[in-house]
Formats: C-alpha cells, structure tokens, sequence
C-alpha cells in the first residue's frame, strides 16, 4: 500500500491499486507508521508528498514487495508443477479424465503418456517423464492383477493342459495343426516374469511352447481370437472391454505386477499414495493396478 501511494501520489488511486478503500488504505499506512518510528507522508499538501523518511525506507520496501511477490510466484508455479506420468496404454478415457481432474484438485498438473511395458521403462531411465508404472514381479509389486483366459466362444479353459494337443488318430498332420488352440499374451504380459512363467506352465502340463504368442498390440490379439478358437490372457475387466468370455486361470496362477517408479530425486511415497486414491479398481480395458499388494511393507 506504501509503494502504491508513493507513486501514485494519492491515497485515493493508491488504495484503489490495492483494492480497498481510501480510509482503510489510509488507516494501514497509519499503523506502518507508528510500527517504524516515523512519519511516511506529509498529509498537508494536496498530493501524499513523501517525507525524508519515506523516501529513505522506499528503496528498501520496494525491494520487500518484490521478494514477496517472487515467492508468491514461485509457491504458485509449485502447486501448479506438471507431473509427467507414465502408464500401461489403454486405459478407459473416463478413468483418465477422473485422475487428471483428481489431479488439479491438489494443484498437480498430470501429463499422461501411454506406453509398453519396455517404452515405460525407457522414458523413466532417462528423466524424460518423472514416474512410470513398471511391469514387476509379483513379490516386488504394489498393485497386482490376476489373470485369466479370454475367448471369442465359451471355452471353459482355466489350466493350461486342457489346451494339449490330441492324438492324430488317423487324421493329417494339418488337422492336428488346425487343432492346436493358441494363447496370444497382450504386450503388458509379454514380460519376462509372466510369459516365462506361462511358458514353464505349459511345458509342463503338456501345450507346445508355439501355443503361447505374444502380440503387438491388444487389437491384433483380439483380431486372432475373433477369427478363431484362440484365446488371450487378459485381466476380467479387459476380457469384458474386448467383449469376449473370460475364465480365470488356475494353473499356473499368472498375475501381473506393477510398481511406481520415479525419476532422481522424485517423491515415490507421495505419488503412489495419490495413484493408490486417484486410480480405478477396475479400468474397462487395459492392465489396471488392481489393488494394492497386502503382504509386505
């Protein structure tokens, strides 16, 4: 108020700059006063004329004003900061809004970038967003999904060695070919701890290695089961998303799992204790974090 008078030379615009009212910005000044000893304006003249007090401690509160309105600057750009955050792609567009809206209700600005399993990885190894969801194993995981088989006709397969291959019994080697049921893996279960615990699974229980796929995309999975017997290994949610029959998968029990990652220097704790709130249960589509991991710290 003390600068705004000063150089507007009148209490009147002065206040006006604030806003308030003359005598509110008169009554202010008054207190500054008494607090610093001494007289800031020479009331008697028409204009508010400064004193030599006041043009001495001027300089001095200019520079007071311009701190405070620097850290106000710096205390809003803060609470408006974007957070660059990396997920599994497909989520459902409501779900995002939703976390993004949740988002600005804490002052956090959320730029969502979707991505594979590997690109995720990539984009948080070199600070070029400031956290990503990473695939992980299970005993290593926040969030974890179970898994189940999807297909475009009831199949009722929920072991894998239901899916072994029959004898040929007299029919030709293209019939037995033809015979052979595949599983296509999304790109989010295309993962080392998934895939090759599917694939010892199968080994196992009798299916061919070759019956175990991965895709490049969920839509190219979803085409392959829509066109055949085939199945793919999906979340319940995602199974339903795709519009196709789920049954889950009991043996082997293959879940997906999911950690926050952050760049150098990045609050882990506090951005997952948001995702853990501002995430769905149960996104229509793509590989969710389920619910949060309940054995373990």
């Amino acid at each position: 108020m003390f600068v705004n008078v000063a150089d507007l030379g009148s209490f009147t615009p002065g206040a006006s700059a604030a806003p308030t009212s003359q005598s509110a910005a008169s009554r202010r000044i008054a207190a500054r006063e008494a607090e610093l000893g001494g007289v800031l304006f020479d009331r008697s003249a028409r204009r508010a004329m400064l004193t030599s007090f006041g043009r001495q401690v001027l300089p001095t509160v200019r520079r007071v004003v311009d701190v405070a309105e620097s850290l106000a600057d710096e205390a809003a750009a803060h609470r408006s900061q974007s957070v660059h955050l990396a997920l599994p792609e497909g989520y459902d567009v409501h779900d995002l809004a939703g976390l993004e809206l949740t988002g600005r209700d804490r002052g956090l600005e959320l730029v969502l970038l979707a991505g594979k399993p590997d690109a995720r990885a990539r984009l948080v190894a070199s600070d070029q967003v400031h956290a990503a969801l990473l695939s992980r194993p299970v005993d290593e995981a926040t969030w974890t999904v179970d898994l189940g088989l999807a297909s475009a006709v009831q199949a009722d397969v929920t072991h894998l060695d239901q899916l072994r291959p029959g004898r040929l019994d007299g029919r030709d080697e293209r019939d037995e070919r033809d015979e052979r049921r595949t599983v296509r893996l999304l790109p989010e279960d295309d993962v080392p701890h998934v895939r090759d615990v599917a694939v010892r699974g199968a080994e196992s229980v009798g299916p061919l290695p070759s019956q175990l796929r991965g895709s490049s995309a969920p839509g190219a999975a979803l085409a392959a089961v829509l066109g055949s017997r085939d199945l793919v290994l999906t979340s319940r949610p995602e199974g339903g998303g795709m519009e196709l029959q789920w049954q889950p998968l009991r043996r082997p029990s293959l879940r997906r799992g999911y950690a926050l990652v952050t760049a150098a220097g990045g609050d882990v704790h506090a951005l997952a204790s948001f995702l853990d709130e501002a995430l769905p249960a149960g996104p229509s589509s793509r590989c969710p974090p389920a619910r949060p991991r309940t054995a373990g710290p």
